[in-house]
């Protein structure tokens, strides 16, 4: 009784491990020009919180003499996205959570999708590299 049991849980940990490590994607956020928007994006992607506040404190914007993040949220877009949708897309949390009392409503992205994958076909040999995006801001 006591092997079963033992078996069980080594089986467990293992299926979350797995599961985990399946699901963990990374991000390169690459800036498609050298604007103080675009690498406004490619901070607010990369989950980089702290460094995000400091250019936002410094960035001069729409000739405001101090800039306000609830102005930078709700004008600048990544890639066509407001910057809290854009962060939240690329599971940069931190940032997210950040710019989500500082978003409007109506321009946070509502929609909500649900994936389900059979984990049981997913191949042990599948190679889970880093996917690079390209930000940019305007068109």
């Amino acid at each position: 009784m006591n092997f079963l049991t033992l078996t069980l849980v080594a089986a467990s940990i293992s299926s979350i491990l797995m599961v985990s490590s399946a699901q963990a994607v990374t991000y390169k956020f690459i800036a498609k020009d050298n604007s103080r928007e675009t690498k406004l994006c490619v901070l607010a992607g990369s989950d980089e919180t702290i460094k995000l506040k400091q250019k936002i404190r410094n960035f001069p914007i729409f000739n405001r003499a101090r800039p306000n993040a609830r102005l930078i949220a709700n004008k600048v877009k990544c890639n066509d996205m407001f910057m809290m949708n854009f962060a939240s897309k690329y599971n940069a949390n931190n940032v997210a959570n950040y710019l989500d009392k500082y978003t409007y409503p109506k321009n946070k992205n509502i929609d909500t999708s649900v994936t389900i994958k059979d984990i049981a076909s997913l191949s042990m040999k599948d190679d889970f590299s880093d996917e690079v995006i390209k930000v940019y801001v305007g068109r």
